[in-house]
């Protein structure tokens, strides 16, 4: 991820401190910007997400826990779907992450999850490769969120959009032509079963629009 770097702060001058004694560098912007519009229940998981989140916007990795967990460390699907980051079990086991240990230790729950948006944003880079599109902006973010509902719907979209020599160069131009070739793209996410085009377009729009209202970078 090259772009959309996010300036977050960690609230409060001990975040700094915490981060330093875990030998993590601290943008001193970090520090100082204002981040009264983010809940406490995800501020607090800011110094985590600072050790581990590379180059991945912070906003972005919030407003994905907020999607999936709502920052409940305990949140448990009927399909064992652990974690901030609500991981599946199979996605556990190809990351080789310890899946009961997602709904207790904190710390490790946002490693395993950047681990996971790694895991997707690759997928998601050779996807907007076909397109023709960077790997960067919303549009690969929407991707990156879509791989973790449904990677096969997204081969789904990316196919059509392929046919159609179409690439979008903004997420509103996505989910306007996901919107106008909704039955093409269904029928074939239907080959392999019933998920709703439309739920994994909110889905990975919520996580967008979220970080959007979140991002207080100048």
């Amino acid at each position: 991820m090259k772009t959309l770097t996010s300036f977050l702060s960690l609230c409060f001058f001990a975040c700094a401190s915490h981060m330093a004694s875990a030998n993590v560098p601290v943008n001193p912007s970090l520090i100082t910007a204002d981040t009264s519009a983010i809940p406490q229940r995800f501020r607090v998981l800011i110094p985590a997400l600072e050790k581990y989140r590379g180059e991945w916007p912070l906003e972005f990795l919030i407003a994905w826990i907020k999607k999936e967990s709502d920052g409940s460390i305990a949140s448990h699907t009927s399909l064992d779907e652990r974690g901030y980051f609500q991981l599946h079990p199979d996605e556990s086991k190809a990351l080789k992450v310890d899946h009961e240990k997602l709904s207790t230790d904190r710390d490790y729950s946002i490693y395993a999850g950047v681990k996971l948006v790694d895991l997707r944003g690759a997928s998601a880079a050779r996807y907007a490769k076909i397109l023709g599109i960077d790997a960067s902006g919303e549009v690969y973010l929407g991707l990156t969120k879509l791989m973790h509902w449904l990677p096969y719907g997204v081969e789904n979209i990316v196919e059509v959009m392929k046919k159609k020599e179409f690439a979008p160069d903004s997420w509103d131009a996505f989910k306007a032509f996901c919107e106008e070739n909704k039955d093409e793209i269904q029928a074939g996410i239907n080959r392999k079963g019933k998920w709703p085009l439309e739920r994994g377009i909110k889905n990975a729009d919520d996580v967008l629009s979220y970080a959007r209202s979140i991002n207080v970078t100048p």
